[in-house]
């Protein structure tokens, strides 16, 4: 890695610092057969080479769970909104039952609002949901692979 990405990279985590603060402070722990052969490095470069390679591990991994959270939190966010939006719709057709005929088109335009703002909170909540599954989905896909790159790296620095 050059020293320009290294700045890069550091940039982008003081700039995200309380974004990925909880993914770092609960990071991932190396496997013992991982740090047994870091230890185990003698020549000074490949000690080097193997611990660029993992902090740019942790810091991928750490951007994408940092994702996932985010992704995790404005879902949530917007079922509530759309829970409360689906509340005051039920308000709306109980004041609905109550109303004399002369109101009816008042109420049925409220009520048409109201069904027009639900449906938009549901297909942003639906997308939402789509794009959280989605990125779990690509994490969870990409760390077997970064795993094997890692070990396969570490075999041949080790070798």
């Amino acid at each position: 890695m050059d020293d320009q990405q290294r700045t890069n990279d550091e940039t982008v985590l003081k700039n995200n610092v309380d974004r990925y603060s909880e993914v770092f402070t609960n990071p991932v722990k190396l496997p013992d057969f991982v740090s047994d052969i870091y230890n185990d490095l003698s020549n000074p470069d490949l000690r080097e080479r193997l611990q660029t390679l993992l902090s740019q591990y942790a810091l991928d991994l750490a951007r994408c769970r940092a994702d996932y959270l985010k992704a995790t939190v404005d879902a949530d966010t917007v079922r509530e909104r759309l829970h409360n939006t689906e509340v005051e719709l039920e308000d709306v057709r109980s004041a609905a039952a109550l109303v004399i005929d002369g109101q009816d088109e008042a109420l049925l335009n409220l009520k048409r609002r109201y069904d027009e703002e639900l449906a938009s909170l549901r297909s942003v909540s639906e997308h939402q949901v789509a794009e959280l599954r989605v990125a779990s989905q690509k994490w969870l896909e990409t760390l077997p692979p970064l795993l094997g790159i890692i070990l396969h790296n570490i075999t041949k620095l080790a070798s």
